[in-house]
């Protein structure tokens, strides 16, 4: 190699916690008490992966991602300034996550783009093309921090919301990094009434081999049937409520429909082989399937997109909600168990046209 044919740079994204009280100063959800114990646990597992975690990308290199934790008092000046946000006060957590990453100039000089124009106009170029290269960089290594930070959250879930968060290059602001609030913590309490599914507390570093195997996942695509149901989960982020029942039974639809027959009964039937029996609120699971199907189908009143939230008919809202926790915590659970059991792709055989089914792999049965 040529010298100076290798470079580096510097990326460093800024991520604040957003704290239970800060998410929610003038009220408490159901829940939420129930994982705030959660939080310490991600945190801490979090950071024992510095200097282990790799990205999942080949682009960003293999030095691994060091990651840190600081109270807002001690990021350096030029970060706090940057943030406009009032919730993140100098006694918010933040994680810091910051990785060299390598590329070639050289290659860069070879582009096929570059080699349209004169030598003097490549020259002229260069930079600016090296530039824009360090960002896409960088846009990966975003990308990354929000696939872990959604892990941590699949692994424990609703330990981990984040506040709008800072990404540097070589210690110079770049872009913003959007802020990470699911509704997992409120999936506690449908998982509690219900006695069914059980949402676990499994270690980060577990969901995150896992989940890097998805098909598509690393290049930000929904593959299959695992890959479609992992894509409609990061929609359930900042989702709105009757947008988080689309996207949780969308991503049941991809994990337990097949040839769109039947797919209600596909989905009651198999989460139960997979998740265990449920003995109480049975009904109350089919009602959220055809809740769903009659407000696609438009067979249920709604208000309209504009109206205020707390002018909206009560009932709707009330409806809505129920219905779009409980397919979260039924997707929840049932990934939870794939990310276990090390599963791609759940296949279900019938026994005499009984609900006596059995997962299987590529390999035959796996006893549950």
């Amino acid at each position: 190699m040529k010298k100076h044919e290798l470079s580096e740079i510097l990326v460093t994204a800024y991520i604040p916690i957003s704290l239970p009280s800060e998410k929610f100063p003038w009220f408490e959800l159901p829940g939420e008490k129930k994982y705030e114990h959660l939080l310490p646990l991600a945190l801490k597992e979090i950071k024992e992966l510095t200097g282990v975690l790799r990205p999942n990308r080949q682009e960003l290199g293999d030095l691994p991602i060091q990651i840190d934790i600081f109270s807002g008092a001690e990021l350096p000046t030029g970060v706090s300034r940057r943030w406009s946000n009032s919730k993140t006060t100098p006694n918010s957590i933040v994680l810091r996550f910051q990785k060299l990453i390598p590329f070639s100039v050289n290659e860069i000089s070879k582009s096929e783009f570059l080699s349209k124009w004169t030598p003097a106009e490549q020259k002229n170029l260069l930079p600016q093309l090296t530039t824009i290269h360090q960002k896409q960089l960088a846009d990966l290594f975003r990308k990354s921090i929000l696939d872990l930070l959604l892990t941590a959250n699949l692994a424990k879930p609703g330990a981990l919301q984040t506040l709008q968060g800072l990404l540097f290059i070589n210690n110079r602001f770049y872009r913003d990094v959007s802020s990470l609030n699911t509704p997992f913590a409120q999936c506690y309490e449908i998982s509690t009434d219900h006695e069914w599914p059980s949402l676990r507390d499994l270690p980060v570093q577990t969901v995150w081999d896992w989940i890097s195997q998805v098909p598509g996942f690393e290049d930000g695509m929904g593959i299959g049937p695992l890959g479609r149901a992992m894509a409609a989960l990061t929609y359930l982020v900042e989702a709105d409520i009757p947008e988080m029942l689309i996207w949780g039974v969308i991503g049941l639809e991809a994990l337990y429909g097949r040839d769109n027959l039947g797919v209600k009964s596909q989905i009651l039937e198999k989460s139960e082989v997979l998740l265990g029996k449920r003995y109480k609120g049975k009904k109350k699971f089919g009602w959220m399937y055809d809740f769903r199907s009659r407000l696609l189908h438009g067979d249920i009143d709604f208000p309209v997109a504009y109206d205020e939230l707390d002018a909206r008919p009560e009932p709707f809202q009330n409806e809505v909600y129920e219905a779009a926790l409980m397919a979260t915590t039924i997707l929840l659970a049932t990934l939870q168990e794939m990310a276990t059991r090390k599963l791609y792709i759940l296949k279900f055989s019938s026994v005499l046209d009984e609900v006596a089914s059995q997962l299987t792999s590529d390999d035959g049965p796996l006893k549950s």
